[in-house]
């Protein structure tokens, strides 16, 4: 729910994102179409993120209107990394990716005065991963999230059956947790 415009957002795996007003009926009063397969997104603070096929990335901010958009092409996460997570922190001044081969990228949003968004990578990690002497086996990044508090913290959860808290301003692991 964007509680500015008072509307809420719906994306599946076409290349359509639409905005709905409650009672509106059956047509959405906004769509914008990226050209490409939504498969992860996440909303903060009037700033929609997209992932999509391809590592393509897609901001809009939905508070001035619904057709502003800019596309980046990498996330800086490695050629091949196909995305298995999205995550705006809770200012939407930073976001994180995560991949199915393990990688996390860790990005500060910045917007030019025309609107534009670009990313500026902070970090970029090998996050879920066991390494069994000469040889590393990275697991698929399930989740990345924020810290509220502390802006230079994150969690990220894989296919290994840990969560690790990372403080990635400092480039160190914190804790780690077994869920698996």
């Amino acid at each position: 729910m964007i509680p500015e415009k008072n509307v809420f957002l719906t994306t599946g795996y076409g290349d359509e994102l639409c905005f709905w007003q409650p009672g509106s009926g059956t047509q959405p009063v906004g769509t914008i179409r990226t050209g490409e397969k939504i498969f992860y997104s996440d909303y903060q603070n009037g700033i929609f993120l997209a992932g999509c096929s391809q590592e393509k990335i897609i901001f809009s901010d939905v508070r001035s209107n619904f057709n502003a958009r800019s596309t980046l092409d990498s996330t800086d996460l490695g050629k091949g990394s196909q995305l298995n997570t999205v995550k705006l922190n809770p200012s939407g001044t930073q976001c994180g990716f995560g991949s199915i081969d393990g990688r996390v990228n860790i990005a500060e949003i910045r917007v030019s005065p025309n609107g534009e968004y670009t990313m500026k990578t902070n970090i970029t990690f090998k996050a879920n991963k066991q390494d069994l002497g000469h040889n590393t086996i990275l697991y698929p990044v399930n989740t990345v999230d924020f810290n509220r508090r502390n802006d230079k913290w994150a969690l990220t959860g894989g296919s290994d059956g840990h969560m690790y808290t990372w403080d990635y301003g400092v480039k160190n692991k914190i804790r780690s947790f077994s869920f698996g």
